[in-house]
């Protein structure tokens, strides 16, 4: 299945929850796909509709009827669509090439090496290497549920940024639960925090403390587990899939200039998406 609709239309980030919603259990009904996704996001079985609706007409759902209702089923493999955006970011701003990204990496971390020497105790500046070139997982926020606690403007209380799109969670309120709670006693907190909970992958790791089995939304991305041992891991047995993507980006495309950000570039951009 192709990483895009047969149209060639581009997904939005509103569509892409519902395509998560239908690649984690299928086919379901409008309703099914409104209560999955709905109430974390504010959207209306209206909305829901609305947005199966598009993604019909971009051929990246299939619809069924049943009886008087409808069931919606991806047309789009979660993994290639993923991989699909990967290639077009590198395209984007590497020219197709994965080498030109690694070389912006070195020259970037170069670039923070001198700035750490000139500035010296006046400034910390930190460089993340990216985990999929060190082949090394990294402490989701440094440790779920041991650092971090961030306050969504609809009050839901979250151990990461992007937690919200990890399914099978229930996000405590800051209205109805105390802070002191949340972070002690909350199942959410407590359901990836330590090293008990991990997979028998990481169990007999010696690295499981360093690491706590990776980054739980790329775990998610990856493989559709948020509870599986992060595919950048060698050891993970999803690992092939971060093989395949580097491999993919490595591969010769046609190169596009730079284009430089200005308003007249921007509004043209913009068009295409």
């Amino acid at each position: 299945m192709s990483a895009e609709s047969d149209t060639g239309e581009r997904i939005t980030e509103a569509e892409h929850a519902v395509m998560e919603a239908l690649w984690a259990k299928s086919p379901l009904t409008a309703n099914e796909v409104a209560d999955a996704v709905g109430p974390a996001r504010g959207w209306s079985l209206a909305t829901v509709k609305t947005l199966l609706s598009r993604l019909v007409t971009k051929r990246a759902v299939a619809t069924e009827p049943q009886g008087k209702r409808f069931l919606y089923s991806p047309q789009i493999g979660r993994g290639d669509y993923l991989g699909g955006e990967s290639r077009r970011l590198v395209e984007r701003l590497f020219g197709g090439s994965a080498a030109g990204l690694f070389a912006q990496l070195a020259e970037a971390e170069a670039v923070t090496e001198r700035w750490k020497a000139r500035l010296g105790k006046k400034m910390r500046i930190l460089f993340v290497t990216p985990d999929y070139q060190t082949k090394k997982p990294k402490k989701c926020m440094n440790g779920w549920g041991e650092v971090f606690l961030s306050v969504t403007p609809d009050g839901l209380a979250l151990p990461c940024h992007t937690a919200r799109m990890l399914p099978g969670l229930e996000f405590p309120d800051v209205r109805d639960h105390s802070i002191d709670w949340i972070w002690h006693e909350s199942p959410l907190f407590n359901r990836f925090r330590g090293t008990a909970w991990l997979p028998s992958t990481c169990q007999s790791c010696e690295d499981k403390d360093k690491d706590h089995g990776g980054c739980r939304c790329q775990a998610f991305m990856l493989t559709g587990d948020p509870g599986a041992t992060d595919p950048v891991c060698p050891k993970s047995p999803d690992h092939a899939l971060i093989d395949a993507a580097l491999a993919d980006a490595e591969k010769p495309r046609l190169t596009r200039p730079l284009v430089f950000r200005d308003p007249k570039n921007s509004s043209q951009l913009g068009r295409a998406f």
